[in-house]
């Protein structure tokens, strides 16, 4: 379960304009509203935009320690690559927490929203 006060408000990817057979790297933003230091694992799905319940890819999972109070980027370790061939398509990146079970659970934003 994802700590109560912990949310991304924020998620990029580098290069910005991704094409196909191109390392893809997010960082993200995350929001810490508690008075404690966090520490958790997070990665990212990819969705298509037609179904956004099951995940086209994923990356690995990354460690972040000791989240501080505040707001603070962290870049993902892993990163995920569409393959070569095909037309220009459009996904949908979502941060995903992992808790000690592997459960992933989506961060939501301060508002609520996913």
């Amino acid at each position: 379960m994802i700590p109560s006060g912990l949310y991304v408000t924020a998620l990029q990817s580098i290069p910005e304009l991704p094409t196909r057979g191109t390392d893809l790297i997010f960082y993200s933003t995350f929001a810490n509203n508690t008075n404690s230091l966090i520490t958790f694992r997070w990665l990212v799905r990819i969705f298509k935009p037609d179904n956004l319940t099951k995940s086209f890819g994923q990356t690995t999972s990354t460690l972040f320690t000791d989240l501080g109070p505040g707001v603070r980027n962290q870049t993902l370790f892993g990163n995920w690559k569409l393959p070569l061939g095909g037309p220009c398509e459009n996904f949908i990146a979502r941060v995903y927490f992992v808790d000690q079970n592997n459960q992933e659970t989506p961060f939501k934003q301060p508002n609520g929203q996913v």
